[in-house]
């Protein structure tokens, strides 16, 4: 976007803060450099806020590769040359690696994220800054597994984490977009 960027960030040895702060230097260096200025270029602090479930990371992807279409500057989500969606279609070649689609791929199938990515979120959805107002819904471990159980049609864990993947995909993908809309 022109006045701010969202990044979906996996956490790993250093915080959070440490990641925004190393990339915000680093462009911060750039653009002084680039443009001899001076002074601040950042207006406020980063917001941030954990993803803790399948279904909130799910909607924080559509809404990241959909905000520039909701914000008037492209028509499709494809044609915006800022997102990351060009590593999902493997469209683009990357200078280096900096997202890493495989560990999203490993957990949601290629075709229900071209799903998503055509169709763009209700305007009632709000996400990180945008959701003070209106609290997320969280359920208990004990919600999840009942759904979990209702939806793969097992009776516990264990004989869920022994579905076969392949032959379940499709219908919990179905089941899963359902959840979510």
């Amino acid at each position: 976007m022109s006045d701010h960027f969202h990044l979906l960030i996996r956490k790993r040895e250093e915080s959070v803060e440490e990641t925004v702060k190393g990339i915000a230097s680093s462009y911060l260096y750039y653009f002084i450099r680039k443009y001899r200025l001076d002074g601040h270029l950042f207006k406020e602090r980063f917001k941030s806020g954990p993803v803790n479930d399948m279904a909130y990371f799910t909607v924080l992807l559509r809404y990241i590769h959909h905000n520039p279409v909701k914000a008037g500057t492209v028509q499709r989500v494809k044609d915006s040359e800022y997102i990351s969606w060009g590593y999902f279609e493997e469209t683009i070649e990357p200078l280096f690696q900096i997202c890493d689609t495989g560990i999203m791929l490993n957990r949601i199938p290629f075709r229900d994220l071209e799903e998503w990515k055509n169709e763009p979120l209700d305007d009632e959805v709000q996400c990180l800054d945008n959701d003070k107002d209106r609290p997320r819904l969280r359920l208990s471990e004990a919600q999840v597994w009942r759904e979990i159980i209702k939806i793969a049609s097992v009776s516990n864990s264990s004989s869920f984490q022994q579905l076969d993947k392949n032959n379940n995909e499709s219908r919990c993908a179905s089941e899963r977009k359902a959840m979510l809309a």
